[in-house]
């Protein structure tokens, strides 16, 4: 059964997803899990012909905008320049064709350099800050349930990692515990839990 433990091993069920819409160039939707740890989701999207995006990020949202490509001929002197079929063409493969969309300004910035770690963001949620810190220190961190929903802006450190978390999440519903050496340095673990 998914998602059950028989002593070391754990079976979880591997989903794929195929949604045909036949509208315009796009032709078809595929998501399936790329990997599990960390969690990963890839999307594709088949193509009858190469086509011009842009990406933007809101909040949590990131939306892909698929449109015509500007510049007659593209997709056939991709395809032959290539020896690909049009249906399995990457969108990246046309991007030396468009401009693309200037980069959002990422909502969270956290660095961690010897031992002392800075929190930076205006507006992001603090599920969003913890996988930073996750990323930036090497800490294991279980992101609790609602922390997806809670928008912060902070700017704190730099300072040892576990006085930046401490002072990030004194007065929130969250009690925690710290696991690393005393003085604050390194961090291995942090340990939410719902008050």
């Amino acid at each position: 059964m998914p998602g059950i433990s028989h002593g070391r091993q754990v079976i979880t069920r591997i989903f794929n997803l195929t949604l045909k819409v036949n509208r315009g160039a796009l032709k078809t939707i595929r998501a399936g899990l790329f990997s599990a740890n960390p969690p990963v989701t890839r999307v594709v999207l088949d193509l009858s012909e190469p086509q011009a995006y842009q990406i933007f990020s809101v909040r949590n949202v990131v939306m892909l905008k698929v449109g015509p490509l500007k510049t007659a001929g593209a997709g056939a002197q991709i395809a032959e320049a290539t020896g690909v079929k049009l249906t399995d063409a990457a969108l990246t493969s046309v991007s030396t064709q468009t401009t693309p969309a200037p980069a959002p300004k990422p909502p969270v910035d956290v660095t961690f350099q010897n031992g002392l770690l800075r929190i930076h963001t205006e507006r992001a949620t603090l599920a969003q800050v913890l996988f930073e810190v996750q990323r930036q220190t090497g800490a294991e961190i279980a992101i609790p349930a609602g922390a997806e929903s809670e928008e912060i802006a902070v700017e704190l450190g730099p300072a040892p990692a576990r006085e930046v978390l401490a002072a990030l999440l004194n007065g929130s519903r969250y009690n925690f515990i710290f696991v690393g050496n005393s003085r604050g340095r390194t961090l291995q673990k942090a340990i939410l839990s719902v008050r």
